[in-house]
């Protein structure tokens, strides 16, 4: 992608500084966005911008100046064959992390990186991507059905949110007899309700979000009326949007570039942020801004260690 050399120098959106280090990593995304389209293209896959993405671009034709990701969507059935088809066709050294039933799974979506490494110094790595030293990654979440009727439409919510909430209450290591008694009674109800067992001797967070996943599509075969992205719905249970929601796409622009969202993107952007989701609310707490931070500690090191000054361009 091809950026303006000013794009990458500090500078104060809605009286937020954005470092220029920041600037870097956000082309770096943009980069891995490009990927993940180039794939879908060929595929012809849909995607859709996702999350805090649609309202920096409604809101600031860019990115929200205290955001420091990228998240995009996928209807359920493009998002399972992304999946297959990014494992083959991703550049080298790229990869897909979190896919469902990994050892290592973390969250209930995938995550597309550009690196194994936290920190990477090769200068071929530092050219393509902007000069930005860290792995950076795009996450995607699936759409999902989800039932017409009210009373089935909480069951799924609350069932998906249990298997969520036992994934991000416990250390990634943790079987379930090293889980406090409310997690192993949490896990006990799911085995009964959904009829399955968890392997004792096997962490209990992947096992957790590999079921989140399987539940979250279990009504995609169904003609329903709504839509939603399930990794949120069960703490947001207004993320829940029409089908003539995702009738249609618009593309609209988005730093040097366009995004496409679906059509009915108002009516996410209400149920998430409020009628007011036009005026800006600073808050960097929910990413622990910058992403990179523990990182950027351990980059200052490398370089204390090899007695040479910290490069001006990672400030």
């Amino acid at each position: 992608m091809r950026f303006k050399e000013d794009f990458f120098e500090g500078e104060v959106r809605e009286g937020f500084y954005v470092r220029p280090i920041m600037k870097r990593c956000w082309a770096a995304e943009l980069e891995v966005l490009e990927e993940i389209s180039r794939i879908c293209r060929i595929h012809k896959l849909k995607w859709y911008a996702g999350g805090g993405t649609i309202l920096g671009t409604a809101r600031h034709q860019g990115f929200i100046p205290w955001d420091d990701d990228l998240d995009i969507q996928m209807p359920r059935a493009d998002y399972e064959r992304f999946v297959h088809y990014a494992c083959k066709e991703l550049p080298k050294g790229w990869f897909v992390s979190n896919i469902r039933g990994s050892a290592n799974q973390s969250q209930p979506f995938v995550c597309v990186i550009n690196s194994r490494k936290a920190i990477n110094l090769d200068q071929k790595f530092l050219k393509r991507f902007h000069g930005c030293p860290y792995a950076v990654g795009v996450d995607i979440g699936p759409v999902d059905a989800v039932p017409d009727d009210e009373e089935e439409r909480e069951s799924y919510r609350i069932l998906v949110g249990a298997a969520i909430d036992i994934g991000q209450s416990v250390r990634p290591d943790a079987k379930i007899n090293e889980c406090s008694d409310a997690i192993i009674g949490e896990a006990n109800d799911l085995e009964e309700i959904c009829g399955m067992t968890f392997d004792r001797n096997k962490p209990i967070a992947p096992q957790a979000y590999e079921l989140a996943d399987q539940l979250s599509a279990m009504y995609n075969d169904t003609d329903t009326g709504y839509y939603t992205v399930a990794a949120y719905y069960h703490s947001k249970p207004e993320l829940l949007f029409p089908k003539e929601a995702y009738a249609e796409t618009v593309y609209m622009p988005f730093e040097n570039t366009k995004l496409p969202l679906m059509s009915g993107y108002e009516h996410l952007l209400r149920a998430y942020y409020g009628d007011d989701y036009m005026t800006p609310i600073r808050n960097t707490a929910f990413h622990n801004y910058p992403f990179f931070k523990n990182a950027e500690e351990e980059l200052r090191r490398i370089y204390d260690e090899q007695g040479k000054d910290f490069p001006e361009e990672f400030e």
